[in-house]
């Protein structure tokens, strides 16, 4: 979803459930991010400090 496009919904959702004179507070502090999402099969995993085993040193719980 287009980044315009996602703050014009945010917005609209905090008109809603907050009215519309605090609907731009919380909207002004929205920030871009990514989602996590599982590999695909057979696309390798495990190499970045987002997904995989624990980055740990052996026999810590």
């Amino acid at each position: 979803m287009h980044q315009k496009t996602t703050l014009a919904a945010l917005r609209d959702f905090c008109a809603k459930h907050l009215g519309t004179g605090l609907a731009d507070r919380p909207v002004g502090l929205a920030r871009p991010g990514f989602a996590l999402t599982d590999a695909a099969p057979g696309q390798a995993a495990g190499h970045s400090r987002f997904g995989g085993r624990a980055m740990l040193e052996p026999g810590t719980p």
